[in-house]
């Protein structure tokens, strides 16, 4: 690679090559691709991408937050920006100062277990041992009784003659924790914080159980995808904003251990990249022949069996997990996919994937001759990276544009139909085929994977599960709205556990996990133990 093709490598990425970002289904797309950015370039520059270099499409002349308010492109992008806060597809920090610092949902759980408050449950303190002065003790208990809360509001709240710089200060300590966190922005009244624990349970309470060192590591395999190549001194210059540089040597370090970095040279200095992930078999009709995949399966085994004796052999497992909505599957799965090194098979992903290309194509959901026509003729892939999949569609990244509602409601629509769910069922085998797979769902170790060495059934008490949808949506303090959550959810146990086609139960081989009592790393401990009872009992450990 030149200098040349890097550099328009990261002009397509951050969208500084002349296709801006204008709707809000491109700004999901281009936060979550590069996963941070800045809202406006600092002096002297950071090596990262900035949101309104990708909304103007150029990284030439660019205002700076001081020269924000002369520059119309200011107005929309931050318009734009603050649809991506309400909708939870991005998160605000302050590392940098001068100017906000975007997060990619899909990572912010990492983000918040470098930088986030461990004990987010309980009000701070002021003290002469506390990070928090008294103003900012105040200010967050009058925003955990009135948020959202704009900042006139607050002040006049808090009293006294109290200056703005002061105010500013005290929210900046709260803020550079991850404690409260700026959710709206309203021309009159500026911009509208919240308590982020409230604002949104579930990234936060998954950063809290992260280490911190699995947190930077997937942070910096990120940041290696967003920049293309770097050199180690640039890598450690960025993050040094929010820890300290030792400690990013030690996550490149281990990147590099793992194979998951490593060095290429570029014009006459070498520099970091990512390693390109092992090759996943692309899911596809195939258009010549070939053999079944039970009959694949089969070969596969049979030459492991002649090539190794059985003490020997290293297949790698296929990890059913199945239970009720609420139990927290998905979390685990892709939590412990990332600890295993194996792939994370989101079912939901590849059926959110073809209700898209309905949607773009104008097909009839409801009928399932058209529905098993488009899925011949579809390409979905699931290619697995440090944070999480990434989902290919034909060979186009869609892993944004899936996780919004039309897509959800089109892929539930089409999932009914019983010819499109065993062409999934055959991708699905077609990827578990040489093992090192986790998937989880409602009929995984019955019906996808009956054969699975490890089969897993994660359950809780009813009520948990209902409290746990309730904090997921933020339906705390909305008793209708919490009410109607726990109505759906038990509806959907119904309608699950009764249907004809694959319903939900427990395999008589898999191993019960109730997750009533315990948070995600006493479950990830269980599941561990649970893979690694079965690797000892294969000779593999």
């Amino acid at each position: 690679m030149t200098d040349r093709e890097l550099l328009d490598l990261r002009a397509k990425k951050w969208r500084t090559n002349g296709e801006p970002i204008r709707t809000l289904e491109e700004a999901q797309e281009f936060i979550e691709s590069v996963g941070f950015c800045l809202m406006y370039p600092l002096r002297p520059p950071v090596f990262a991408p900035t949101f309104i270099g990708a909304f103007s499409g150029t990284d030439q002349d660019l205002p700076t937050w001081q020269h924000a308010f002369a520059d119309p492109r200011a107005q929309p992008a931050t318009e734009l920006m603050v649809r991506l806060l309400r909708q939870r597809s991005a998160y605000e920090a302050n590392p940098f100062g001068e100017t906000n610092f975007l997060v990619a949902a899909s990572v912010f759980a990492f983000f918040y277990g470098v930088v986030g408050d461990r004990n987010p449950r309980h009000a701070p303190k002021a003290g002469s041992r506390s990070e928090y002065s008294p103003l900012a003790a105040h200010a967050f208990q009058v925003i955990q009784q009135k948020g959202p809360i704009s900042k006139p509001h607050l002040k006049e709240i808090l009293g006294g003659d109290l200056s703005t710089a002061a105010l500013d200060r005290a929210l900046n300590e709260l803020w550079s924790r991850l404690r409260i966190t700026r959710v709206d922005y309203k021309p009159v009244e500026g911009a509208f914080w919240d308590v982020l624990f409230r604002w949104s349970p579930e990234p936060v309470r998954e950063g809290m159980n992260i280490s911190l060192a699995e947190a930077l590591t997937a942070l910096v395999s990120k940041y290696m995808g967003c920049v293309i190549a770097a050199e180690q001194s640039e890598v450690e210059e960025f993050f040094s904003n929010f820890i300290a540089r030792s400690r990013v040597r030690e996550a490149i370090n281990a990147l590099i251990a793992a194979r998951e970095l490593s060095f290429v040279h570029i014009g006459s200095r070498a520099m970091l990249e990512c390693t390109p992930p092992r090759a996943v078999p692309p899911v596809r009709t195939p258009r010549v022949p070939r053999p079944s995949v039970r009959q694949r399966a089969a070969e596969a085994k049979q030459k492991n069996q002649v090539s190794q004796p059985a003490s020997t052999q290293s297949r790698k497992l296929v990890i059913a997990i199945d239970g009720p909505a609420g139990a927290g599957k998905s979390t685990i799965a892709s939590r412990l996919a990332r600890k295993l090194g194996y792939i994370n098979l989101e079912s939901g992903a590849m059926y959110r994937a073809l209700g898209l290309k309905a949607l773009e194509q104008g097909s009839a959901l409801d009928s399932e001759a058209a529905m098993i026509a488009l899925a011949n003729c579809s390409r979905i892939e699931l290619v697995p990276t440090a944070v999480d999949n990434c989902v290919l569609l034909d060979g186009r990244d869609v892993s944004a544009r899936i996780r919004e509602r039309d897509v959800a409601d089109a892929a539930s629509r089409l999932s009914v139909h019983p010819a499109v769910r065993e062409w999934m069922v055959a991708r699905q085998r077609e990827m578990g085929v040489d093992g090192g797979v986790i998937m989880e769902g409602r009929d995984i170790g019955t019906v996808v994977f009956p054969q699975a060495e490890v089969k897993i059934f994660l359950d809780a008490d009813p009520d948990v599960r209902a409290n746990r949808r309730v904090l997921q949506h933020d339906a705390a303090l909305d008793p209708e709205k919490a009410a109607r959550l726990k109505a759906e959810l038990h509806e959907r146990d119904q309608r699950d556990s009764t249907r004809a086609v694959a319903p939900l139960v427990a395999a008589s081989d898999a191993v019960h996990i109730d997750s009533s009592s315990l948070n995600i790393e006493q479950v990830i401990v269980e599941a561990e133990r649970i893979v690694d009872d079965k690797l000892a009992a294969l000779g593999q450990k």
